[in-house]
């Protein structure tokens, strides 16, 4: 893990024990680097992955601060995560859950796939199709596309855990950002089989492209998840 994670998982246990209460300033860039012997820079970046999840704010002129934490409704059956956060795993590790591998071969990319993954037509690709799983409840379809040889070695076990894992700490690839299109649709034919939707369910369907630091696509998905379990939660900022 890299050390600015290390010091952003830090000083977010430090927020959810009130070491950093509520409304209070963070300490200045200078003062954290000095307490994780670290680079600003290093301490920039933790800061950007704390602003992006939801914890700090950070208001020009007048400083960081520590945000409520907006905790979902216990009354309502839904779970919820930050679209900034990547990867199943990172937003539900605290869950019971569990992925389940239904499709996992490699394939020639069509040419929309190689337009997407910035690939020659026909190149190999991994196809992959996964359910997940929360406390046994299937709330995720999803279909990947990823470039062999931008992702050398993937394994069934890195799916059923996390992919984003295995790319950045196996790899030693860093995921940057990604491009995320969201819409509902009506159920598919495979949203009937795996997610047990019915007729009547809307389904939330998020189309993304995900990158590494040096811009280059790592994988191509459509994810969908059932409406009657899941909702997106997203900060927005006026600037």
């Amino acid at each position: 893990m890299y050390k600015y994670s290390i010091i952003a998982n830090d000083i977010k246990e430090k927020i959810k024990n009130e070491i950093y209460k509520v409304n209070n300033k963070l300490p200045d860039e200078i003062t954290l680097s000095k307490d994780y012997s670290c680079s600003r820079m290093t301490i920039k970046r933790a800061i950007d992955i704390l602003v992006n999840e939801g914890f700090i704010t950070k208001s020009r002129g007048a400083g960081t601060f520590i945000r409520p934490q907006q905790k979902m409704d216990e009354n309502k059956n839904y779970f919820s995560n930050l679209p900034s956060i990547f990867g199943f795993y990172n937003t539900f590790k605290d869950y019971n859950y569990r992925t389940e591998i239904k499709t996992f071969e490699v394939i020639q990319s069509s040419n929309e796939i190689s337009n997407k993954l910035q690939l020659k037509p026909n190149e190999f690709i991994y196809y992959i199709e996964r359910v997940r799983y929360i406390n046994e409840i299937p709330i995720i379809f999803e279909t990947s596309y990823l470039p062999i040889e931008k992702i050398p070695g993937l394994t069934k076990e890195a799916l059923e855990n996390s992919l984003y894992n295995f790319i950045e700490k196996e790899l030693n690839i860093k995921i940057f950002n990604a491009d995320k299109f969201v819409r509902a649709i009506l159920p598919t034919k495979k949203d009937f089989e795996y997610l047990k939707a019915t007729n009547t369910t809307p389904i939330l369907e998020v189309e993304h492209i995900i990158y590494s630091n040096k811009n280059i696509p790592l994988e191509f998905a459509i994810v969908h998840y059932h409406s009657s379990y899941y909702e997106l939660h997203f900060i927005t900022k006026k600037e």
